[in-house]
């Protein structure tokens, strides 16, 4: 703990497992706000950058609270210009002008959202496996009676959203996070 913050240590073997363990492409999205975030940094209060990192970090998105509230910010405005000088150009009408304002608006609000947006889904997904989880759990300890074995067999044969995080489980027992799988 630093001045009372936690800070999170990252080793070489913490990103080669996250490289292998988690889906390998970046989004438009991410990149996006990581571009967003190296050109106009907009900082984010307290309790919003906790909550957008709590879905940051449950979505295992590669962005930051910092890039997704600059994007939310630098994306609609770039868009609006565009649209309001294109509809300027060619329509002359101050209607447009006044929508793509209105337009933009919006769209800051719903971007400071997209992480929420993407961890709801990625629950719902994770959701949907529970059961298939729970079975292969189950038959795997009807043979070996060992839940860490259990666990890996499970998540070697399940999809994204829930192998990842069972994958992250074991991850944290094996460093010592958690003392095991059962606590």
């Amino acid at each position: 703990e630093l001045n009372g913050e936690k800070e999170e240590i990252k080793t070489v073997e913490y990103d080669k497992f996250l490289s292998a363990n988690t889906p390998g492409k970046v989004t438009i999205y991410e990149k996006a706000c990581n571009w967003a975030e190296g050109v106009f940094k907009i900082q984010v209060d307290g309790k919003n950058a906790e909550k957008l990192q709590k879905a940051i970090d449950n979505s295992h998105l590669q962005i930051t609270p910092t890039g997704v509230m600059s994007f939310s910010v630098l994306g609609p405005l770039i868009f609006s210009f565009l649209c309001i000088l294109l509809s300027l150009m060619f329509f002359g009408d101050v209607l447009f002008v006044v929508f793509f304002l209105f337009f933009g608006m919006a769209m800051m609000v719903v971007l400071q959202k997209v992480p929420i947006f993407i961890e709801t889904t990625w629950r719902m997904k994770a959701g949907n496996q529970l059961v298939l989880a729970v079975f292969y759990i189950v038959t795997y300890m009807r043979h070996t009676s060992n839940l860490e074995n259990a666990l890996e067999f499970a998540s070697n044969h399940l999809e994204v959203p829930i192998s990842v995080d069972l994958k992250k489980v074991l991850w944290d027992v094996e460093t010592q996070k958690f003392e095991s799988v059962k606590a």
